[in-house]
Order: structure tokens, then C-alpha cells, then sequence
């Protein structure tokens, strides 16, 4: 996964709002969303080298994502798209413990980004320093680079989502 745009408590109606894209190694075999047979309780697409996913839901609300570094390919040897996974098949695990737990083990992937939360909470992190940021509520992008980089392609969706917040384009259907 590529790029990630995000509102968090940024609707009157919709405590999150999430938008992201896939934009990368199109030879890579993956499998399109579904709820997985060994993992029923888990909605992801998934990657079907490495066997994890790069953006995922589960039945109980939460939801992660995982984008790599750009140039972060060397390290550790542990697929990052096991990341989302893990915490999505624990619905009991808070995410305060998970991410520590993700810090733990940090160097035993390539560079990675991983957000992940509910409607209630969102936190990030990467493998790159040690801090675990709890979220507040707006807009955020994540690409290939540290959360909120202004690269490009993140700050026109950043720009196309606020617009779409803005104008109260969504709706829920009835």
C-alpha cells in the first residue's frame, strides 16, 4: 500500500473516514478483499507471496494498515504485511499493547508505517524511532515516507478529501 488519507472525527456523521490505494508492485499475486477462511472474522485483501495483507477490518471495528519506506528494503526478514494481521485477530488486544509490541520486535521487518485503530482511537508508529503517537482528531496522509509527509500525491488527497468533508458529499445509504 502506497498511500493512506484519513479523517478522524472530521464528520459530523462518520467518525472515520478512510481512503487508500495500493499502488504498487501490480505483479505481486494478491487476492481482493474478503473475509478470509482461515481468519473469518478478518475483511482484507491479500498478498498471496508473503501470506499478509496491507490494509484490513475486522468484525469487532478495527481496522490497520502497513505502507513500507521508500529505500527501506533492507533489514529485517518478517513480512510486513503480518502487522495488520496480528492485530486485527486479536480483538481483545488494546492498541497501546500492540504497538508496544510492535516496537519490540521493530528491526525483524523492512521499514514500515503502521496506523491502525477503530472509530475510537488511532495510533501510528514506524520502525524508525520509538515513539507511538496517539492521534488526534483530522486529516492525515500516509505514503512511503513518515505520517504527513508532503509528498505530492499525498497532499491532493489530502486536498480532495477535505473537500468531500466539506461539502458533506457522503451519505449513508438507508
Amino acid at each position: 500500500m502506497c498511500l493512506v488519507a484519513l479523517a478522524y472525527k472530521s464528520h459530523p456523521n462518520y467518525p472515520l473516514i478512510v481512503v487508500a490505494n495500493r499502488d504498487e508492485n501490480y505483479d505481486r499475486p494478491a487476492l481482493e478483499a474478503d473475509f478470509w477462511s482461515d481468519q473469518p472474522d478478518l475483511l482484507a485483501g491479500r498478498d498471496l507471496e508473503a501470506g499478509g495483507t496491507w490494509f484490513g477490518v475486522n468484525r469487532a471495528g478495527q481496522w490497520a494498515t502497513v505502507t513500507n519506506f521508500r529505500g527501506g528494503d533492507s533489514g529485517g526478514e518478517l513480512s510486513r504485511g503480518e502487522l495488520p494481521t496480528d492485530f486485527l485477530a486479536d480483538p481483545s488486544l488494546s492498541l497501546a499493547d500492540y504497538f508496544h509490541q510492535v516496537q519490540d520486535r521493530g528491526e525483524n521487518y523492512r521499514g514500515f508505517n503502521l496506523l491502525a485503530g477503530s472509530a475510537h482511537d488511532l495510533a501510528y508508529c514506524n520502525n524508525l524511532n520509538d515513539r507511538l503517537e496517539f492521534l488526534d482528531p483530522g486529516l492525515y496522509t500516509l505514503s512511503n515516507d513518515v505520517l504527513d509527509t508532503p509528498w505530492p500525491k499525498a497532499e491532493l488527497a489530502r486536498m480532495r478529501l477535505e473537500k468531500v468533508i466539506e461539502a458533506d458529499t457522503l451519505r449513508s445509504e438507508g
